[in-house]
């Protein structure tokens, strides 16, 4: 009995400890050119994957303020948003040109279930080596976890 819960003790404890790296997820760019999230990373600031779609009325919503984010603290942080089940001509539509986003990716269900997505929108906050630190994080938590 005390093996057994010795190995889950273990278990849990390397589990705890364990982050999901984000780097290898695969994307596409508004010109659908194939890329890894580990584009988007520079190493330094922490990344804000804000997960919705064009379809998804809370999404839109909260995306003056998640793009406010990042121009609010500008060293610490990128906001990258993910798009699932759109398409470029959708996200241009509503957007604009090119030129306003490059850090606008289209994503497919591999990638929702690598970053464990269970509603939208999801805001993942993810350190500048590429590992997760809050999954759903509350938007409001953002300034404080980066500092």
């Amino acid at each position: 009995m005390k093996q057994l819960f010795f190995l889950l003790l273990i278990f849990f404890t390397i589990s705890a400890f364990s982050q999901t790296n984000v780097l290898d997820i695969k994307a596409e760019n508004i010109n659908l050119e194939e890329l890894t999230l580990s584009k988007v990373f520079d190493g330094e600031r922490f990344v804000l994957l804000s997960v919705g779609g064009t379809w998804c009325k809370p999404c839109l919503d909260q995306k003056p303020f998640t793009a406010s984010l990042g121009q609010q603290y500008p060293q610490y942080l990128k906001v990258v948003f993910l798009f699932f089940t759109d398409t470029p001509e959708k996200i241009k539509a509503r957007f604009g040109n090119d030129n306003d986003l490059k850090d606008y990716l289209l994503i497919k269900s591999d990638a929702i279930e690598q970053l464990s997505i269970k509603t939208y929108p999801t805001n993942v906050l993810v350190d500048p080596n590429g590992n997760i630190v809050e999954n759903d994080i509350s938007l409001n938590d953002v300034g404080s976890l980066i500092k």
